[in-house]
């Protein structure tokens, strides 16, 4: 997981934009905190200036020169940052984010698969992105992107910005009042967080479209939009939360498609798990096609991205925050990141658990596709189809996230890094000594104490 701020500096932009650019790359440190960069577009000609560590935010904006970089942006039309969490290549100042190539600069959250086939000796898959598109051009690359991913690149030959992404990763985008400047980060919070710090009043944050592409020109704030995949119509409007209600939910609508269109807050939905299905290129990590314990969205489908093998038990209640919304043919799917789902602690009776046939049934993508039942466990574990979870197949062992116990393997993929502030080894067998924040990232005993990491709400 990464994280992506940036400004899109008006006209008439009276706010502080250092102050709020600073505080941002701050705040987005919680999804990265292993290289920090940032670049930087003139407003008077197609000049690209970039600073990248390998280092955190904080160590970032304590180095003069970073500091004096993001400092004075009355100048510059687009100011992109990137906060990188490592899951591919090594971690150093050449492999931080941005990536520039050609005349393509680039940020990106997400893993690809296939980095390979879009272009050739990249140790990083996200620079194989940014060659593909300087290469080969945004349909092609676009189109041929396997995995997960949102996007951030400057052209210097169209003298645009490009801002995209697909349902694995989110994205979002809030528009000044009394401006015409634009404010981005992953996490529609984040915009919130830092106008409120800041005394600034902005729209309603708005997760942008998946599989659009936004281009923002340099001598124009309103973005030319256009999409490069036409296989439904996503449904955009979310349903308001009320923590009042017997379910938390009104105000949903089947049919059509909507503008643009969110309320404050965050969005939650209650789940219960059910089938996890491999990664193609990894078989510990996956995606879990899941029920709802709510009688609002019993019908829909629901699937949590990149959940560790043996992690979710279905005996389980859990409750995440929806990334995406969409109606498609008149079925209702709900998308959720497993760095965003958190176990309830409440155990869900016999009679209310989904079967895994059930869930079969109701989506088609998985219908389209019988999984044969194996004869034995060694031909389950050969082909690795899918993996239907009882509670004798994830005995839990050890402490990890949520204070939810977890098994060996889930424990040593959570800590494989070490503590998440110094580094140090987190033995499986002194797992109720390792804190955890809120974005599953250990700690260590000692480095919890310390006043930097005590406010990330460790548990």
């Amino acid at each position: 997981m990464c994280g992506i701020i940036g400004l899109i500096n008006g006209d008439k932009s009276p706010y502080k934009a250092a102050d709020i650019f600073q505080e941002l790359l701050y705040v987005d440190a919680l999804r990265g905190e292993d290289s920090t960069g940032v670049f930087r577009v003139s407003r008077t000609g197609r000049s690209v200036d970039i600073r990248k560590r390998a280092v955190n935010a904080a160590e970032f904006l304590d180095s003069k020169k970073s500091f004096n970089f993001v400092n004075n942006l009355g100048g510059y039309k687009f100011v992109i940052g990137h906060n990188r969490k490592a899951t591919m290549g090594s971690v150093n100042n050449s492999t931080a984010h941005p990536f520039k190539y050609k005349h393509i600069t680039m940020v990106h959250n997400g893993t690809i698969t296939n980095k390979d086939e879009l272009a050739n000796g990249c140790d990083v898959d996200s620079l194989a992105i940014c060659k593909s598109l300087a290469d080969r051009g945004t349909d092609v690359t676009l189109k041929e992107i396997d995995g997960a991913y949102a996007l951030i690149w400057y052209d210097a030959q169209l003298d645009s910005l490009f801002v995209t992404r697909n349902d694995q990763r989110p994205l979002h985008m809030a528009k000044l009042k009394n401006s015409d400047s634009i404010m981005i980060a992953s996490e529609a919070a984040m915009l919130d967080l830092v106008a409120n710090r800041n005394h600034v009043q902005i729209h309603e944050p708005q997760m942008i479209k998946v599989e659009t592409l936004y281009e923002f020109n340099s001598t124009k704030t309103k973005p030319h939009v256009s999409t490069y995949f036409n296989e439904g119509t996503p449904y955009w409007k979310k349903p308001s939360y009320s923590p009042a209600s017997n379910h938390g939910w009104h105000g949903y609508n089947a049919g059509g498609s909507q503008s643009p269109s969110y309320t404050s807050g965050f969005q939650y939905v209650s789940i219960q798990a059910v089938v996890w299905e491999p990664h193609p290129n990894n078989e510990h990590m996956g995606d879990m096609y899941c029920s709802s314990t709510w009688k609002n969205y019993e019908d829909a489908d629901i699937v949590v991205k990149g959940v560790p093998k043996n992690l979710m038990l279905p005996s389980k209640e859990y409750r995440g925050r929806i990334v995406t919304l969409s109606n498609i043919g008149g079925q209702c799917k709900l998308e959720l990141l497993w760095t965003d789902v958190s176990c309830t602690n409440r155990t869900i009776p016999v009679n209310e658990q989904f079967s895994r046939d059930e869930v079969y049934e109701s989506i088609p993508s998985l219908k389209e596709e019988p999984k044969e039942e194996p004869d034995n466990i060694e031909e389950e574990e050969a082909n690795a189809q899918y993996t239907q979870f009882t509670e004798a197949d994830t005995l839990p062992m050890y402490q990890g996230p949520g204070l939810n116990l977890i098994t060996r393997d889930a424990f040593d993929t959570f800590t494989k890094h070490g503590c998440s502030n110094c580094g140090c080894s987190l033995p499986h067998n002194e797992s109720t000594n390792v804190r955890w924040d809120d974005y599953n990232n250990p700690f260590c005993s000692d480095c919890a104490e310390l006043s930097h990491v005590k406010i990330r709400n460790l548990h």
